[in-house]
């Protein structure tokens, strides 16, 4: 008798296509954001390279990468605010210190 591997699932979109089209959306609206508060009217569209020598498509992608991340591990950004209210909460030594004497 033969052994045969098992099949994997068909997964019908891979990662980093719809990863990379957000990111360049991402980096397009960021784009625009800054423009218009800089010029006020209309931003022009720029080219990707345009987008990539002015550090736009790194933002971005530091960003959708965090929103992907997180959308996987299933929290949601108000997790990330509790959780960083929480460390803000924390006392500083210099407060346990104040504390002691």
């Amino acid at each position: 008798m033969v052994r045969r591997m098992p099949i994997k699932p068909y997964r019908p979109v891979r990662f980093w296509p719809w990863v990379r089209e957000r990111i360049w959306e991402k980096a397009y609206e960021l784009h625009a954001g800054d423009f218009q508060r800089s010029h006020g009217e209309n931003p022009t569209t720029p080219t990707r390279r345009e987008l990539r020598e002015d550090g736009y498509f790194h933002r971005a992608k530091l960003i959708v990468l965090r929103e992907v991340s997180r959308e996987m591990r299933g929290r949601t950004s108000r997790d990330d605010e509790d959780l960083l209210g929480r460390v803000k909460t924390r006392m500083t030594w210099h407060e346990m210190k104040k504390r002691w004497d």
